[in-house]
């Protein structure tokens, strides 16, 4: 299993879970197609981050029209991307619809993952997954494991950046399963943390100080504690009830309470949180 894999499986996973709601959804993220075969977010421009998110909901809910436009989006000339999220995108759009032109052996390819590279959690996460979908070993293993301890709080939380020192859960979840994917071992101290981040009303906070709990946040540490074999009964019926109430009537879902600001990316959370919360 990859990074990418297991968050495919927890969204189709989620999508099980509203056969009613499938239709509306499709055509929800049909309404961010570009003209140029990609997929936009919030502004009107096509993005690859954003592509990534809706192509995975089309392509598992077995949509049929997108492929064709979105492959000659990306193929032969390559979108443009300027960062490793970006980066990340493009080779995981690679994987998923065009893996046959996904060269490992491509040196621009091995060039970019290490120009972009930079010492946070996220960038080791990112490089994780990189490797994965191109299926080769990750490079200087030693100082990815190196950053991401450096980077640990003695409370079993992680920092993206020593500039601001308050664990955060999105950033303890991609070092708990990056570590995770790189010694198969499991962090019981980081994950146990990461569970005492929800809350008993429902829903996870980014950080402490956040005034309420968010989609984003709750999805990717459900993901986390999921994937790592944390028991999540006791606290997956007030989850489930909060993610389900962030949900529109056509099937999208919203970054948090009282935020209507629905896009492809926070619709793949939803779900894949959903799915993260069957047994």
């Amino acid at each position: 299993m990859t990074l990418r894999t297991d968050m495919i499986n927890s969204l189709t996973a989620g999508l099980a879970q509203l056969p009613d709601r499938q239709p509306a959804i499709q055509r929800a993220i049909l309404k961010h197609t570009h003209p140029n075969g990609a997929f936009t977010g919030r502004s009107p421009d096509s993005d690859l981050y954003y592509t990534m998110f809706a192509a995975e909901i089309l392509h598992t809910c077995k949509e049929p029209t997108f492929q064709p436009k979105l492959i000659s989006w990306l193929s032969p000339n390559q979108p443009n991307y300027t960062n490793l999220v970006e980066f990340a995108s493009l080779i995981r759009l690679y994987a998923n619809f065009l893996p046959n032109q996904l060269n490992p052996q491509t040196p621009n390819f091995r060039d970019q993952l290490q120009q972009l590279f930079t010492p946070n959690i996220y960038s080791c996460f990112l490089t994780l997954g990189i490797c994965q979908d191109l299926k080769i070993p990750v490079p200087n293993i030693d100082t990815i494991s190196q950053c991401i301890q450096t980077l640990r709080l003695p409370d079993g939380s992680y920092i993206n950046s020593p500039k601001i020192p308050l664990g955060a859960a999105p950033v303890t979840a991609a070092a708990l399963l990056t570590k995770y994917h790189l010694t198969k071992t499991i962090d019981t101290q980081t994950a146990q943390w990461l569970k005492e981040q929800f809350l008993s009303t429902g829903g996870c906070k980014t950080v402490s100080l956040a005034p309420k709990p968010d989609l984003l946040a709750t999805a990717v540490a459900l993901h986390a504690l999921k994937v790592t074999q944390t028991n999540l009964t006791d606290i997956a019926p007030t989850t489930r009830a909060f993610v389900l109430a962030l949900q529109n009537p056509e099937g999208t879902f919203n970054p948090q309470t009282g935020l209507n600001e629905t896009d492809p990316e926070y619709t793949y959370y939803g779900l894949m949180a959903l799915g993260d919360l069957q047994p």
